[in-house]
């Protein structure tokens, strides 16, 4: 797993309260990774993995990244895990 968050627009805005959140599939058993800001958990019950950067750096992006162990003799799982990113900009409406 690696994975880098940057903004592609923020209007000189601060991006703050940045939670990625994964839904890994049935077959991952748990995860060792490393990340360069905030904090990650991953719950081997539900194989949701929430990664809690917080106030985003645009000069030095968060990046998480390491390996994730799957159930012995499962195949590699078909589909990529979708990821929902929750955030706040200040003063900042989106239409």
């Amino acid at each position: 797993l690696d994975i880098t968050v940057g903004p592609k627009q923020t209007m000189g805005k601060t991006v703050e309260c940045l939670v990625v959140t994964i839904h890994m599939p049935k077959v991952v058993l748990s995860a060792n990774l490393n990340a360069t800001q905030g904090t990650y958990n991953y719950d081997p019950v539900t194989k949701i993995l929430v990664w809690d950067i917080g106030k985003l750096n645009p000069q030095k992006l968060p990046n998480l990244k390491g390996s994730l162990s799957l159930q012995s003799g499962a195949p590699k799982p078909e589909e990529n895990p979708s990821l929902n990113i929750d955030l706040k900009i200040q003063q900042l409406a989106i239409s």
